[in-house]
């Protein structure tokens, strides 16, 4: 079927260099997941540590990105860390606190902000809160208002959703019984987290990611949506510029994400864009680029009448979703990727990429899998990490080439990612908060209209494998483009000429 949606042949491969002006990260929108294990290692264990990170951090801005969001950096039991054993520390084979205070100097002399995982739905069993109410609860001594018996949700009885913790003792715990749900509604909890999001903020950081919130008060949208917004006039209360972001619910559908809106956190990851909806493939793949500007157009304008605001923030995979890049065309399967990456990273909000994604890194199947090690080079090992024990991922479908080989391609999926993000960046104050309107000048091209005060944009791509031309009805004016083929396309009074897999900014 693929070779019937996927058809003709472009040749990505004649040499070529991208045109990319140097510009600033300041002031951009661009994110970039981290997963500190796997990223780069700094002191030779095979473990990615925090001094790596500050190590590249000349690497991310010299991609443009302007933001890093971090998984658990705090100790834990598990190798992801998603299980908290102390909320005010470092993981101890990621480096130290002076360590990450050296990092946040780093990263801001670099423009670039930082957010981290904040894990509240549940701790570690190990966690000494959750160690001391199960003692409480054990013994009957439960009394006071401030015992920690009462941060979790123990029972003598066993109902769904609820793990045995040894002398008929059972406590909510919906992941496993080694991270136990932590009682949100419990003010002394909600002084907890209040407690840890200052420390953080006052060391620098910029905002959280929070994990987990659909399961917050399972099945229960509406407390979720409370303690969200209870969350979010908290840190604005601490950090008025912070930013928070939620994991949000994994929906298909815009209306699915739209209902968590109401809770006030800055945003929810879009989901329909991933590779959970597979939104912009599956359209690109049919050829309908306007019906993607469409729905992209119709979610932005339902989530500012919503939440004026709000603030989108599309991605294509994350650590828990198999890889963009796994997913193959039948021909010119990387003019594929480089024209899906030109989508996301030019739509309104803030997008995140995963690490790796510019690179071309796969990964599929187990947990461990989607969260492989960055290659640095095919050849120099320096700063390679291993990766976790139980990754069992097919090495042979792996890429080889890693960022420096990248470098030394002109055209290569790297450079292009260089090339849009440092568009993004020119023109970020344009298109991060515009009002967007999708033009239907060609179903075959993905055609959105952006406006932001007295500014406005027309970004135009072809998302197909031959040239498209249409009537220049609007008089729009080239700015500049985005070509990965040596077709450069032209833009006349009369008429807009589109390359294959081609984005041109307009006005």
């Amino acid at each position: 079927m693929l070779s019937t949606l996927v058809s003709g042949c472009v040749n990505p491969t004649p040499s070529f260099s991208y045109d990319i002006e140097p510009i600033s990260n300041e002031g951009g929108s661009v994110w970039y997941e981290i997963f500190i294990q796997s990223f780069y290692d700094a002191n030779g264990d095979g473990i990615g540590d925090l001094n790596g990170v500050t190590e590249k951090l000349d690497y991310l801005q010299d991609l443009g990105v302007s933001g890093i969001w971090f998984m658990p950096i705090h100790p834990g039991g598990s190798y992801h860390l998603y299980d908290v054993t102390n909320y005010y520390e470092i993981a101890p084979k990621y480096g130290t606190m002076f360590d990450f205070q050296y990092y946040l100097e780093e990263a801001k002399a670099r423009n670039i902000k930082t957010i981290l995982d904040l894990v509240v739905n549940h701790t570690s069993n190990s966690h000494p809160w959750f160690q001391e109410g199960l003692l409480d609860f054990v013994n009957d001594d439960c009394g006071s208002p401030a015992s920690k018996c009462h941060y979790y949700n123990f029972a003598r009885t066993r109902s769904e959703g609820y793990e045995p913790y040894g002398g008929g003792v059972y406590a909510e715990a919906r992941f496993w019984s080694g991270m136990p749900d932590l009682n949100l509604e419990n003010p002394f909890v909600r002084d907890e987290i209040e407690a840890i999001m200052k420390y953080w903020f006052d060391l620098g950081v910029d905002g959280f990611r929070l994990d987990a919130v659909t399961s917050y008060f399972t099945g229960d949208v509406n407390r979720n949506i409370e303690f969200l917004s209870w969350l979010g006039d908290t840190a604005k209360a601490i950090k008025s510029d912070s930013f928070i972001v939620a994991e949000g619910p994994w929906s298909m559908t815009s209306n699915g994400l739209l209902q968590y809106y109401p809770g006030r956190v800055d945003s929810y990851f879009n989901f329909p864009v991933s590779v959970t909806g597979n939104r912009i493939v599956d359209r690109v793949r049919l050829e309908q680029g306007y019906d993607l500007a469409r729905v992209n157009a119709l979610f932005n304008q339902n989530l500012h009448a919503l939440r004026p605001d709000a603030i989108d923030t599309p991605f294509l995979s994350n650590h828990d979703q198999s890889r963009m890049a796994g997913i193959q065309f039948v021909e010119n399967n990387e003019l594929y990727h480089k024209l899906i990456a030109s989508i996301y990273l030019l739509m309104p909000g803030r997008p995140f990429m995963y690490y790796g994604e510019e690179i071309g890194l796969k990964g599929s199947g187990r947990d461990e899998n989607k969260r492989l090690p960055f290659i640095w080079s095919e050849t120099d090992q320096t700063g390679q990490t291993n990766p976790a024990s139980a990754a069992d991922y097919n090495m042979s479908l792996q890429v080889t080439q890693g960022v420096e080989d990248l470098k030394l391609i002109p055209n290569s999926l790297w450079h292009h990612y260089q090339k849009v993000i440092s568009i993004r960046n020119k023109y970020n104050d344009v298109i991060e908060k515009a009002a967007v309107t999708a033009l239907n000048l060609d179903t075959r091209l993905y055609t959105m209209q952006y406006e932001q005060g007295n500014q406005d944009l027309t970004i135009m791509t072809n998302v197909t494998d031959s040239p498209i031309t249409i009537s220049n009805t609007l008089g729009l004016s080239l700015l500049e483009g985005i070509f990965p083929t040596t077709d450069k396309g032209s833009v006349s009074a009369d008429t807009i000429t589109v390359p294959a897999f081609s984005t041109l900014i307009l006005s």
